[in-house]
């Protein structure tokens, strides 16, 4: 299997016979000299200069968890199962706190290919495949913020379909219909949502996380999230058929004209079209109507720069840092309004911050070029 990106995760491997100096017997796990055994040869290194010499257990659990994590149906994978669980008796434990620590420090393919390790190691621990699917997501986000249509796309078709083979297991984890009810959430599937968060409500043993998912399924309810108009518009704008969406939503805003998400979505397809100054009164219904969020005032920022409106939108971008500093968006917002002031230096530090935040950040890189190529 390759990794979702396309390039071979299984191309450093090869595989050799049992040497005559280990030992037939690991505590009780008997070794099968007839299995050939895999190593992972190091990146730098060519596989026909590696020397046996170097050889370690290590570099063979290795590489059977790689193995276990791509190619889970191999002919041996029982074998390198059990080989690897009586050479790391705690191994499970192990590498999930191991994972869950680098997908923190956002270290997402060393994660990723850990979570599916375990996974492979283990097909019943359902624990390690929501893990799974939460990396997708988080992998999702990071791919949306530095606008990789082509790698979010395929991370939130991964997340989804992680979601759904634990959704139709036997006895999923508890906690998988809180999550999926974010993911849905997150992703405008309100209906789905609100059902997740409906299931979690019921079956939950966690008293806050049941009181969040109540409010949740309440407010999308409430709010008419659920509605099958508000879900198609949703839809169509997100797939860039702004113009019907945007004929939709409005029909859905002539009976729910209370409703902040409403208009927050139709500032965002206005905003798709450059309809600037449309969009920024579409913002302002949200934010009079709902709660002020990161997202919502860097919508507004965005629109006042457009409209020229430099001071109304620093004021904006602001108030978005306040409540997201870490935002690698915001502050590269906070760069492109600084160069449209005629702030240089200052526009320079934001952006060398936003790469702080994020080195991948296209935006970033890209005005930083522009102002060492520009500079005296």
């Amino acid at each position: 299997m390759k990794h979702i990106d396309g390039r071979d995760p299984l191309d450093n491997i090869l595989f050799i016979s049992l040497p005559d100096n280990i030992s037939e017997m690991i505590g009780d796990f008997v070794i099968d000299p007839e299995i050939m055994l895999p190593v992972e040869v190091p990146e730098n290194q060519e596989r026909e200069n590696w020397d046996s010499s170097d050889l370690s257990w290590e570099m063979i659990v290795s590489a059977m968890l790689k193995i276990l994590a791509y190619q889970p149906e191999h002919e041996d994978s029982d074998y390198f199962r059990n080989f690897v669980k009586a050479v790391r008796p705690n191994i499970i434990v192990d590498l999930t706190n191991s994972a869950v620590i680098k997908a923190q420090d956002r270290d997402f393919d060393l994660a990723e290919e850990i979570f599916l390790a375990l996974y492979g190691l283990d097909k019943s621990n359902k624990v390690s495949l929501l893990n799974l699917a939460l990396l997708y997501e988080q992998r999702w986000e990071h791919a949306k913020s530095i606008s990789n249509d082509d790698l979010a796309e395929k991370y939130v078709t991964a997340a989804e379909a992680a979601f759904r083979d634990l959704a139709t297991s036997e006895n999923p984890p508890e906690l998988l219909w809180y999550y999926m009810g974010f993911f849905h959430y997150k992703s405008g599937n309100y209906i789905q949502s609100e059902q997740n968060f409906s299931t979690y409500a019921q079956l939950g043993t966690d008293s806050d996380k049941v009181e969040e998912a109540e409010r949740l399924a309440g407010e999308i309810n409430n709010m008419n999230l659920n509605d099958a108009l508000f879900q198609e518009a949703y839809n169509l704008i997100h797939r860039g058929d702004e113009k019907e969406g945007l004929l939709k939503i409005r029909q859905f805003l002539e009976e729910n004209n209370d409703v902040w998400n409403g208009w927050f979505l139709l500032g965002w397809g206005e905003r798709k079209l450059g309809h600037y100054g449309e969009a920024r009164d579409a913002f302002v219904s949200a934010l009079n109507l709902g709660k002020p969020s990161a997202d919502l005032y860097n919508e507004l920022a965005i629109c006042e720069m457009e409209l020229l409106n430099l001071k109304e939108s620093r004021k904006y971008l602001d108030k978005a840092l306040i409540l997201d500093p870490e935002n690698m968006k915001i502050v590269s917002n906070m760069g492109i309004l600084s160069i449209k002031s005629g702030k240089i230096d200052e526009a320079e530090n934001f952006f060398r911050t936003a790469l702080e935040i994020e080195p991948e950040d296209p935006v970033a890189l890209q005005y930083i070029k522009f102002i060492e190529q520009n500079k005296d």
